[in-house]
């Protein structure tokens, strides 16, 4: 009695497994943060820094974060971000295209998560990043 009763309980879990449909999981994605604007003024003079070394290895942390912007349904695009920094975090980040959902994402990501170290409290910097998501 109890072996059919078993086997009643795992046909009815296989059967029953089978029949339902996949739930799609959406990608929750924390909130812009308040301090940093979405879009970086125009300005007819840089805020130009010298430190390509510290924001490559600052930019090259963020790499999980950008692996998660790219799905299975984003089409290949190269994004562009603008980023302006005051102490070593952003003031403001902008990209191109403007339309993409994966540029939008890339930019959160750095939006939240950059950190350039050994800044100055009153040392401002703005520059470019490329990024290619294949």
């Amino acid at each position: 009695m109890r072996l059919i009763l078993l086997y009643a309980c795992a046909l009815f879990l296989t059967l029953t497994g089978c029949a339902s449909a996949p739930v799609p999981v959406e990608r929750a994605e924390p909130a812009w943060p308040e301090g940093v604007a979405q879009t970086c003024p125009q300005r007819r003079v840089s805020q130009c820094c010298f430190r390509t070394e510290a924001i490559k290895e600052a930019m090259a942390r963020l790499k999980a974060g950008f692996r998660a912007c790219h799905g299975p349904d984003v089409e290949p695009v190269l994004v562009e971000i603008r980023v302006e920094t005051r102490g070593g975090v952003p003031s403001c980040v902008g990209r191109t295209p403007k339309e993409s959902e994966a540029a939008r994402c890339l930019a959160s990501v750095v939006a939240r998560s950059l950190f350039i170290p050994d800044s100055a409290p009153e040392e401002a910097c703005s520059f470019r990043y490329p990024v290619r998501l294949q």
